[in-house]
């Protein structure tokens, strides 16, 4: 049980350090953020979303540099991915049913009704 928690610690440090990484890669490049509050939310929100992509590809069977890669995008994605889930659960909250069955819709490849 030890070795299980301390390689669940492990995993979250590793994919946490990489998320403020390319947190902090982002910032530099994209310059756009208005002030330390706006740099601070896109840092830990690649953190965040870098720390939870790495546990859920954990046992995915891909190699480590293809985990790493994921991880990465994702990392550098993380406002976009947190905008997208935002929406999603908002749409969720007013159509439970309809928002599901337009999700499934889109899984499928069915597009819009219209």
């Amino acid at each position: 049980m030890k070795e299980h928690w301390e390689e669940v610690v492990s995993l979250v440090t590793a994919t946490a350090i990489g998320g403020t990484l390319v947190g902090l890669f982002r910032g530099i490049i994209v310059r756009r953020y208005g002030g330390w509050l706006q740099w601070t939310s896109l840092l830990l929100g690649s953190t965040l979303v870098a720390t939870l992509t790495g546990l859920a590809i954990h046992d995915s069977g891909l190699s480590n540099s293809q985990q790493a890669a994921m991880i990465g995008v994702c990392a550098f994605l993380a406002e976009d991915i947190l905008l997208g889930l935002g929406t999603l659960a908002t749409l969720f909250r007013n159509d439970p049913l309809g928002t599901i069955r337009e999700v499934w819709r889109a899984i499928r490849g069915k597009g819009d009704k219209s």
